[in-house]
């Protein structure tokens, strides 16, 4: 009796452990992904007869992702991404808005501010198993 009370406990608890798998993988799958890149813009960027648009140039550096916000609250946040030399970058995130903020030297700043009802920095919205693209920019130049 014992041993058939063992068995059944073992296969109870490995079925609870294959079913929180699933359950993990499937929650992971409807994520969405945050991608783009990491740009620098510097130099005299005046347009003029015969003057090339200024590019940003692709840098390494640290992306912040918090919940919608005007300003970079650290109690927002929700990902910390490392960005490579090449500027890119790529997150899963669950569905949902979000803002961006990033690393310029030692201030975390906002690039760009949406208001569409309320201002929120960079605002994004992550759609299941979606790639929702945006380009981040530090802005150094001269205009």
């Amino acid at each position: 009796m014992d041993r058939h009370l063992f068995q059944v406990l073992v296969v109870l608890t490995l079925s609870g452990l294959a079913f929180g798998s699933c359950k993990s993988q499937q929650m992971e799958s409807n994520n969405g992904t945050l991608a783009g890149n990491l740009g620098l813009l510097e130099g005299n960027c005046m347009p003029g007869p015969g003057r090339p648009p200024c590019e940003p140039a692709p840098i390494s550096g640290t992306i912040y992702i918090t919940k919608p916000s005007e300003r970079y609250q650290a109690d927002l946040l929700i990902r910390k991404v490392d960005v490579s030399e090449d500027g890119l970058f790529s997150v899963k995130l669950e569905p949902g808005k979000y803002s961006v903020f990033v690393q310029d030297g030692d201030q975390i700043t906002c690039t760009i501010t949406n208001c569409p009802d309320q201002c929120y920095c960079l605002l994004v919205e992550i759609v299941d198993t979606k790639v929702t693209n945006q380009d981040v920019t530090i802005n150094h130049a001269t205009w």
